[in-house]
């Protein structure tokens, strides 16, 4: 310990020295605010800082505690272990707060809500206590054999492949924050499997049935809330049903402009632009839909007679 010490030769007062360097500036020593411990900042082998406490407040005891914190971390980088460990559930958690964010800054991919479901139904159930770099090939065929116990069925190949991508990017995270080794193999779960079959399309007589019913189906709604959303919703099926519009973005994307008339000859047809997976593109729409836009501008209370003098008017509304 005497020979540690002979390391120190400067003299000072500890209460008002906040920074202290050791081994020729390559570790310091400082204070943080509201705290009375020293904490050892220094370069890691991949030149990424580490920092931790020494557990102690007095400064020549920090130096000595500090030397050997230094020493055990390039121990356990050299033998390929890390520096410190965080569970499974630890990092899945921080990497959930990640694309939370970036969807509520509208700056995230639209797969991140699956990713998320994947984690907290899937990974981190199983996973969770586990340590990432401890996690083996064994482990995963469990984990394929428990999850198809928990799905009741084996998971199709798109399934698995969004399990794979989130459990990659949980794998990563731990990765970039030194709770992996960087020469720490870990094995990554199977994304091969069955592709999904589509489903099949409704048969002329299913959808005259479903449309059929609708009229009841509103006229039962328990709410004024739940008509109003029966009421929509009926309009929205009649309108998939008349365009060959794909459901969800393609048609959440719709306003009154994308409507346009589209002339063949003398034959007059209504044309709806739409924007999705496919990239953009125009769809020429069955007559029977201008119906369901008509029924749509008297319940907004348009002040247009009908869909053509909409049109005509070239409405832009957002």
């Amino acid at each position: 310990m005497s020979s540690l010490q002979q390391l120190f030769t400067t003299q000072f007062d500890a209460n008002t020295v906040k920074q202290v360097k050791l081994m020729d500036g390559k570790a310091l020593l400082y204070k943080r605010p509201q705290s009375v411990q020293w904490q050892v900042r220094f370069k890691l082998a991949n030149n990424k800082w580490h920092s931790t406490t020494t557990n102690t407040t007095d400064i020549e005891q920090a130096k000595i505690n500090a030397i050997a914190i230094i020493e055990t971390v390039k121990i356990k980088t050299d033998a390929g272990l890390a520096i410190t460990t965080r569970t499974f559930k630890q990092i899945a958690l921080d990497e959930i707060a990640n694309m939370s964010r970036a969807l509520d800054n509208n700056i995230g991919r639209r797969c991140y809500r699956d990713y998320i479901f994947a984690i907290n139904k899937y990974l981190i159930p199983f996973f969770g206590a586990y340590e990432v770099e401890n996690i083996t090939t064994e482990m995963l065929t469990d984990f394929d054999a428990w999850r198809i116990t928990e799905m009741n069925k084996v998971p199709m190949a798109s399934t698995k492949r969004n399990h794979a991508s989130a459990y990659i990017r949980v794998v990563n995270l731990a990765r970039e924050r030194g709770y992996v080794a960087h020469n720490r193999a870990v094995p990554m779960l199977d994304s091969k499997g069955k592709r999904s079959q589509p489903r099949p399309a409704f048969s002329k007589e299913e959808i005259i049935e479903l449309i059929s019913y609708t009229e009841t189906w509103v006229k039962s709604s328990y709410t004024e809330r739940t008509r109003l959303m029966r009421t929509l919703c009926v309009a929205y099926i009649e309108f998939l049903v008349n365009t060959g519009v794909r459901h969800g973005t393609e048609a959440l994307r719709l306003r009154w402009k994308h409507l346009q008339w589209h002339w063949i000859g003398n034959k007059k047809y209504l044309r709806v632009w739409v924007s999705g997976k496919t990239g953009p593109r125009y769809l020429i729409a069955k007559h029977e839909v201008i119906r369901v836009f008509e029924r749509l501008m008297r319940w907004h209370k348009l002040d247009y007679t009908n869909l053509n003098g909409l049109i005509e008017a070239k409405l832009l509304l957002n």
